[in-house]
């Protein structure tokens, strides 16, 4: 993990942008009046049902348009009320400027307007009235409930947008015919004048079936941001995901210097220690996986004070109200809607669960990569306890004792020998000692062994000893009241349904491609997708962004399936 830095940007602004810290030095850390951020949401369709999914891209520019400076790379994506309440939520990566997901509508909610919301962690420090927002419908076919407004008006309030040009006479796409068949392969060649080579893009092709325009995305008036405080709560999202918290005393006060450690729980995908920083905050940058996980924190010392160890809400939740207005569908609306309502149900009913079959949803094998020894508990007669298998049968493993206890050390000659072991149950840390080693043998699958010196951040260890539990429930081991457990939303990495190989499985998709997308130093660059059995006029949409200009380009072309 990088330690936190300040680097002066323009004079009288200093920006932390290194990550997080892992000393007790005071860093001074001015808050610009603005976050500086450029965020601009697309979407699919203005019109949804519930349990359908918004395909959305968003293009993104860091802080006083320096495109080299390495600042957010994460968006938080929401789904809202008028009054803030969150219908949905997710997290997405931002590479190169630009983020690409899907974000799933509940199917219990009420037919009415909503607003699809994104922002980065940063903005998190300001007023939510200064995120990015676009309205969009939803309909709920099966009930006749339609969500209700305020009592008094919302007061308006102002809103900036962002401005696009449209650069379709300098689109180019060799290949592109008048008409393809249903599930047919299109394979495009894309190229773009010189000026926006090598530029970030996003690209849709989807099938509208409305006229509208995707690009209706604002953000409100950097005077309606009601935070006039000077604190920084978070940073920025340098590295990846992040999970930050703060450690206080039994008088709320700051604690300084404390160790925290944190892990995927069961799964040992990652492990890290951080210490508190002069203000108590600590922070851990998270593997890029996708789905919800479970991990466990704590204050690893023990202290004869009574801390409390805080974890940072994952998303916003800081209050807001925004314009609501009546819900009303226009006639175009209704026809797309009684169109696109068969076709969703057919999908739907077709439609298999998503699973963790993505390469990234979960990481493969344990944060310490290949132990150098495993036994497996099974294999060999039940013993009595832990203490009596590790003496026994582990052999990169001894049991010593100091004043009379049990405990274990690592064999071995290394570097790091004199340092002790780190010992895991289950993927946490867990003190080495008699308790660990009455556990009967009977609860335990098997134990993974590195008999190598190891650093974690500024820790030091002469090895690993990783104990499995068979139920994963830490084999009924009683851990300390400052231990916590909790689930964690990492990436969502929701790709388009992809079209089935199986022929009488219909394919009703109506957005066939939804990407980021960078043409090459020539301007040039191709992309591949497959029509779906769905008729009609579809678009490719490519979007441009130019950091240096701070300007947005776009350009169309249009082709039907017959």
């Amino acid at each position: 993990m990088q330690q936190l830095r300040t680097i002066q940007i323009i004079a009288g602004l200093i920006f932390l942008v290194n990550g997080f810290s892992q000393s007790n030095e005071v860093v001074n850390i001015v808050k610009p009046e603005q976050h500086g951020e450029e965020l601009t949401l697309f979407v699919d369709r203005p019109v949804y049902l519930v349990s359908d999914d918004i395909h959305f891209s968003a293009l993104y520019l860091p802080p006083l348009s320096q495109p080299a400076k390495k600042w957010s790379s994460v968006i938080y994506v929401e789904l809202i009320s008028w009054d803030g309440t969150k219908v949905a939520q997710s997290v997405y990566e931002i590479s190169d400027n630009v983020a690409t997901g899907s974000l799933t509508i509940p199917g219990s909610i009420n037919t009415g307007n909503y607003y699809l919301r994104g922002y980065t962690k940063w903005m998190r420090n300001y007023s939510p009235l200064t995120y990015t927002y676009l309205p969009v419908k939803v309909v709920n076919p099966y009930s006749d409930k339609v969500a209700t407004g305020p009592e008094e008006d919302v007061k308006n309030l102002n809103t900036v947008s962002t401005h696009f040009t449209d650069i379709s006479g300098q689109l180019k796409l060799t290949d592109l015919k008048e008409s393809y068949s249903k599930r047919e392969q299109v394979r495009l060649s894309i190229n773009i004048n010189g000026q926006y080579a090598g530029k970030n893009a996003s690209i849709m092709v989807l099938k509208l079936g409305l006229d509208y325009h995707t690009d209706l995305s604002f953000s409100f008036d950097e005077s309606a941001d009601s935070l006039h405080n000077n604190e920084i709560e978070f940073f920025p999202e340098l590295y990846g995901l992040t999970l930050s918290g703060k450690i206080t005393n039994e008088k709320g006060e700051p604690v300084s210097g404390a160790e925290v450690n944190l892990s995927s729980f069961s799964d040992a995908f990652y492990f890290y220690g951080d210490l508190s920083d002069q203000n108590g905050k600590f922070g851990f940058v998270l593997p890029k996986i996708s789905g919800d996980h479970e991990f466990h924190i704590e204050e690893a010392a023990d202290t004869t004070t009574d801390n409390n160890l805080l974890v940072d809400n994952q998303f916003c939740n800081q209050p807001v109200t925004l314009p609501w207005f009546p819900f009303k569908l226009s006639e175009d609306e209704k026809e797309y809607l009684n169109e696109y309502l068969l076709n969703f149900q057919i999908q739907q009913r077709f439609k298999t669960e998503p699973g963790n079959n993505s390469e990234n949803s979960i990481a493969s094998g344990s944060f310490y990569g290949n132990p150098s020894s495993t036994v497996f508990v099974d294999e060999y007669i039940e013993l009595v306890d832990l203490r009596e298998f590790f003496y026994e049968l582990v052999h990169d493993v001894s049991v010593d004792y100091i004043r009379q206890e049990p405990f274990l050390r690592i064999n071995g000659q290394g570097s790091l020998s004199m340092y002790p072991p780190l010992v895991l149950l289950d993927n946490v840390s867990v003190p080495n000692g008699p308790d660990l080693l009455k556990l009967p043998s009977k609860s335990v699958q098997k134990i993974e062994v590195v008999n190598r010196g190891y650093m974690i951040g500024k820790k030091r260890y002469s090895g690993i000893i990783k104990i499995f539990s068979k139920n994963k429930d830490l084999a009924g081991l009683i851990l300390r009241n400052d231990h916590h457990f909790f689930t964690y939303m990492l990436y969502n990495d929701a790709s388009l349904d992809a079209p089935s190989e199986d022929v009488s499985i219909p394919d009703k998709r109506t957005v066939l491609y939804n990407r980021k997308w960078m043409a090459d130093h020539a301007g040039s660059g191709e992309i591949v997708f497959t029509t779906s059995d769905v008729e009609g006029v579809y678009d490719i949409i490519i979007r441009y962004l130019d950091p240096q200009t701070q300007k947005i380009f776009y350009g169309r072309e249009s082709f039907r399936v017959r």
